[in-house]
């Protein structure tokens, strides 16, 4: 199953228009991303998505 992404502006703004991952990444269009660390005490890092 492909995952989709939504299409934004330079901006930050939706335009409304969805496309594949791998269309959006070979055209170099701008998308939506979030990072996820999570670190110990030690700041050892546990897990990175």
């Amino acid at each position: 199953m492909e995952e989709y992404l939504d299409i934004l502006t330079e901006e930050g703004n939706f335009t409304g228009v969805k496309k594949e991952r791998n269309e959006v990444h070979k055209e170099g269009e701008w998308h939506g991303s979030s990072k996820i660390w999570l670190l110990s005490e030690k700041g050892e890092v546990l897990i990175q998505h």
